[in-house]
């Protein structure tokens, strides 16, 4: 059975990454907190991958990330994602 997305998108034939409105609002709202330094969408099968790669978060830097993600799944239901945080200067270096 095939759903609408809230974009009007058939599922079956979503919009690019780079064009896709979850994948766009998402990196809007998490890119405001300190500390992010980028986020890598990927597409797999039937998900996108949101890695949220940041330094030096603190708890509640991290709390608010996790809150974006919820949001984002309750404003996209009919879309899976996969969410993951990252330690920046673990896996992308200091530079």
């Amino acid at each position: 059975m095939k759903t609408e997305p809230q974009d009007g998108t058939a599922s079956a034939n979503p919009p690019p990454l780079e064009r896709n409105p979850a994948v766009l609002e998402f990196i809007r709202r998490v890119s405001q907190i300190e500390g992010v330094r980028c986020v890598v969408a990927e597409p797999e099968e039937d998900a996108i991958h949101l890695t949220t790669f940041a330094s030096g978060l603190r708890e509640k830097d991290r709390e608010t990330i996790y809150d974006l993600e919820c949001d984002l799944i309750d404003l996209y239901p009919d879309m899976l994602f996969d969410f993951h945080l990252r330690d920046a200067d673990r896996n992308l270096g200091t530079s």
